[in-house]
């Protein structure tokens, strides 16, 4: 570069110089440029992008407001301040300049995107949808802002309107595969969406996605030890803070002396948990990188012979690592209530309550194989002492905690009608969803036009630690669980805490899993076959003092002392199920 290049001819020879990844050349040109031109604000943009690139977000924040001081009604600066600082996770100032970007250009719809997400992140659910809704508007084309739009309704309730945005989705790009399995998601939480539609809509996917791929194992002549000690494999987002892993760890425990286990982790944000998994012992394989066809190559490589994955359709599943078949025998299990449709996943772990003969739609999709007392064993994430039996002049209290998706305009009808019918009580709601005061106004909106005041009704949103979470069950007397998608987690939180749910039997794996827990309990009382009894039932329990203290006075006993908290019998029976599905493959192997 000779000495009288211009400056816009240096800028051109930065850009290229990036463009052929010649990022410290970059630097030395924008360098040696901004001495003699510190104020040249096309300069400093790129020095941030420099630093950005080489990692250094603190730098980039740094020259970019060093840039405003200079130019402060640039849009583009204030935007990229704003990326900048919502990956920095400074939440206020990521805000503040999103905000300014839009004030001097409303039309930047990828501001109006970062700023959704960014409201979406703080659970600020009905900011987060006029964002998306307005970057949609100036940019109709923005799929993956349908889909994000999409997940925000979900999480507000409104489960038939989040169908219909990822449905959005998916016709102008069919092969977005983010939104296929929202939508599939979404799909199990609306009481309109039947089982044998939502069966039919994963055997499609699968079709169009999942079934063409490649397999990596063959059965052909292969030479198989029915008695070798087994390889497993765990594939999940979920080894974290998470219910699906406080519900895998007593399996784990279990299984360990008897199988070599590898976990094979595609988290995205680790936290102590994932360290606690990491450090167990078990192999610990960070495959959060791996793209799928490599991650089914290393599991092939491993000699898994049975792999178990415990994500389903939900986020940031690792289905089409199956769809490759890397292992002789694949399981889903635990982390979605629901068959994935693929020919390639041979078996989904269940019970003959969640899944009862009488009750499936069809024999395509995965096998169903039926644990012997129940499919799930808990663990409690937290030591602490039974909910208070005695109220005191508290009102007698309903509660659900389970997430927002979950609470259908039917189960408000029928909370509605129970607390009309026992007018003296009243009802907590606990979701995240409520951290949105506008969330909150639509909920209260829906119970005042069924006749119930605000005055009744109590929306808790997120409360800090697992210790001031299980202490809101003081709160409540009465769990009701919600459908056609009842609780998991949140059913055995309450009764581990003494407090009775009230489930009712539903139509589907996801509406028979409050009947399945209960049933193990030997609570059959308490699940309800439709929605009159389900109201019914509600009233007659909250009338009935003497049998709610006679209940809650041992429902932790009793659930500690049942197969759904026995961890060692849980890991033999699944233990049992994983031998005897190996034999079974050797045997068909071997021409038996």
């Amino acid at each position: 570069m000779t000495e009288d290049t211009t400056g816009t001819d240096r800028l051109d020879a930065v850009r290229q110089a990036l463009d052929s990844g010649q990022g410290d050349y970059a630097v030395h040109l924008l360098q040696d440029h901004l001495q003699k031109n510190p104020r040249d604000v096309d300069a400093l943009y790129l020095m941030a992008s420099c630093a950005h690139a080489a990692g250094q977000l603190d730098a980039a924040i740094s020259i970019i407001a060093g840039a405003l001081l200079v130019a402060p009604d640039r849009s583009d600066l204030h935007y990229t301040s704003g990326t900048l600082k919502l990956q920095a996770g400074d939440a206020r100032g990521a805000e503040a300049h999103l905000q300014a970007a839009l004030k001097v250009d409303p039309g930047q719809a990828a501001a109006w995107v970062n700023l959704g997400n960014l409201y979406r992140s703080q659970g600020l659910l009905t900011k987060a949808s006029g964002a998306y809704e307005a970057a949609l508007e100036q940019d109709p084309g923005l799929v993956e802002v349908k889909t994000n739009l999409g997940f925000v309704h979900q999480l507000m309730g409104h489960a038939d309107l989040a169908i219909r945005h990822h449905q959005e989705a998916l016709a102008a790009r069919p092969d977005f595969r983010l939104a296929q399995h929202n939508l599939l998601l979404a799909m199990h939480y609306s009481d309109a969406v039947s089982p044998d539609q939502i069966r039919r809509a994963s055997l499609d996917w699968a079709t169009a996605n999942a079934d063409p791929l490649p397999r990596l194992y063959s059965d052909r002549g292969q030479t198989l030890d029915p008695e070798k000690r087994l390889r497993i494999g765990f594939v999940s987002p979920d080894f974290r803070n998470h219910p699906v892993a406080w519900f895998l760890l007593p399996l784990l425990a279990g299984l360990q002396p008897d199988f070599d286990i590898t976990l094979y982790s595609v988290v995205t944000s680790p936290d102590g948990v994932t360290e606690q998994f990491r450090n167990s012992g078990i192999t610990f394989v960070d495959a959060t990188l791996m793209p799928d066809e490599s991650l089914a190559e290393r599991i092939f490589s491993d000699g898994i012979d049975i792999l178990i994955d415990l994500a389903g359709h939900t986020a940031d599943n690792r289905l089409l690592v199956f769809a490759r078949k890397p292992a002789p025998i694949q399981i889903t299990w635990l982390g979605y209530p629901d068959i994935t449709g693929m020919k390639a996943m041979d078996f989904r772990v269940t019970d003959e309550i969640a899944d009862p003969e009488s009750r499936l739609c069809g024999e395509e999709g995965e096998t169903l194989l039926r644990l012997q007392d129940g499919f799930l064993c808990y663990r409690a994430p937290v030591d602490i002492p039974v909910a208070a039996q005695n109220r005191g002049e508290r009102p007698l209290t309903y509660g659900s905690f389970n997430n927002l998706s979950k609470v259908t305009d039917t189960c408000i009808r029928c909370w509605s009608e129970i607390l009309r019918e026992n007018s003296d009580s009243r009802l907590v709601l606990k979701a995240r969803s409520f951290n949105d005061p506008a969330t909150r106004e639509q909920i209260y909106e829906k119970f005042r036009l069924l006749d119930i005041p605000n005055s009744r009704i109590d929306l808790m949103g997120q409360v800090d630690g697992l210790d001031d979470h299980f202490r809101c069950y003081d709160l409540i007397d009465i769990a009701l669980d919600t459908f056609p998608y009842n609780g998991t987690t949140t059913t055995f939180d309450a009764l581990y805490m003494g407090r009775p749910v009230l489930t009712l039997t539903g139509d589907r794996h996801a509406g028979l899993v409050g009947a399945s827990i209960l049933g193990h309990l030997g609570l059959g009382e308490l699940v309800a076959s439709d929605v009159s009894d389900y109201v019914a039932r509600a009233i007659a329990i909250g009338r009935d003092a003497d049998w709610r203290k006679r209940l809650s006075s041992n429902l932790r006993e009793r659930l500690q002392a049942s197969p759904l908290m026995d961890g060692a019998g849980f890991s033999r029976r699944f233990s049992i199920m994983l031998g005897d599905l190996w034999r079974d493959f050797c045997h068909r192997m071997d021409g038996g």
